[in-house]
């Protein structure tokens, strides 16, 4: 069994919970995509893709990034962006060999990814790039028509309140926004 690595790569993943319900949903019969916006240096990204290896069900996972930071941490922390990508590429070089049909990086907005995606072909979106309202509404209504009917679309930082009022006014008031307690992710099963 492939043992998991993402806990020395620098970042946050506070949604293990998340990925892994993601993974037990999927079928084992007939494939599915999975797709996480916003990676950072792979933290996130090396957790879900050993889940998938472990699960041996046929799912492709897509793990999308501009790389260049979100607007946090350009302002906050700008020392670190400069060699995102190539801290991404190390953090995630073993599982690419490992799974290099089923896992793929795509440099890029997250919104504008979208296009490359077929009208309800995804079975779960984790949205996690830019925290502006602006920026995960934009996420939400490019990736939202990819996504299957049953799919989940879910997000992280629903504690932070451009991420809150995004989805919100994304969902509401259908009332179907799931918020377990002590976790600061979000998720919505698209009818």
């Amino acid at each position: 069994m492939i043992e998991h690595c993402y806990q020395p790569i620098p970042g946050w993943f506070y949604f293990a919970e998340a990925y892994t319900a993601a993974v037990t949903r999927a079928p084992s019969e007939k494939p599915s995509i999975f797709v996480e916006l916003g990676c950072w240096r792979g933290r996130s990204t090396c957790f879900m893709v050993v889940e998938i290896l472990r699960s041996t069900k046929p799912i492709t996972f897509y793990a999308i990034d501009t790389f260049n930071g979100s607007t946090e941490h350009r302002e906050g922390i700008p020392e670190e962006l400069p060699d995102l990508f190539s801290s991404y590429c190390e953090n995630t070089a073993q599982l690419r060999e490992i799974a290099p049909r089923s896992f793929f990086t795509l440099r890029g907005d997250s919104a504008l990814s979208a296009a490359g995606f077929k009208p309800e072909s995804v079975d779960f979106v984790f949205i996690d790039a830019e925290h502006t309202e602006e920026a995960v509404r934009r996420d939400i209504d490019a990736w939202w028509p990819k996504l299957k009917s049953g799919g989940v679309m879910g997000g992280d930082d629903y504690g932070l309140v451009g991420v809150r009022l995004a989805v919100l006014r994304s969902f509401s008031p259908n009332g179907n926004v799931y918020q377990p307690d002590g976790y600061p992710y979000w998720e919505v099963t698209k009818q």
